[in-house]
């Protein structure tokens, strides 16, 4: 679905949550050629912390931190292969709003 589209469709829309940070900022710069206001008229939030892209324009964006998520991982699979812990279907890891 194109944001013109969405616009259109949701009239009354005042924030936008994409799933990566590359959407979020391409998003940002159809909203700056459209004559949106950023965060005045809709605010827009990204995952993922890219810090390249930060350098367009601040993002807000979630840091989940992927080398601690997967030292995690790692230490919960030797748990799991040294029958120190069983396996559960999830678990949750620290993350920051940046």
């Amino acid at each position: 679905m194109g944001m013109r589209k969405v616009l259109r469709d949701f009239s009354k829309l005042t924030a936008m949550a994409f799933g990566c940070d590359p959407s979020s900022v391409a998003a940002m710069k159809y909203f700056d050629k459209s004559g949106i206001k950023i965060p005045g008229d809709i605010s827009v939030t990204g995952f993922g912390f890219v810090e390249e892209l930060n350098l367009f324009r601040r993002l807000t964006t979630i840091d989940q931190h992927p080398l601690d998520m997967g030292n995690h991982s790692a230490d919960c699979l030797v748990d799991i292969i040294e029958n120190k812990a069983v396996f559960h279907h999830h678990d949750t890891v620290p993350v920051d709003l940046i």
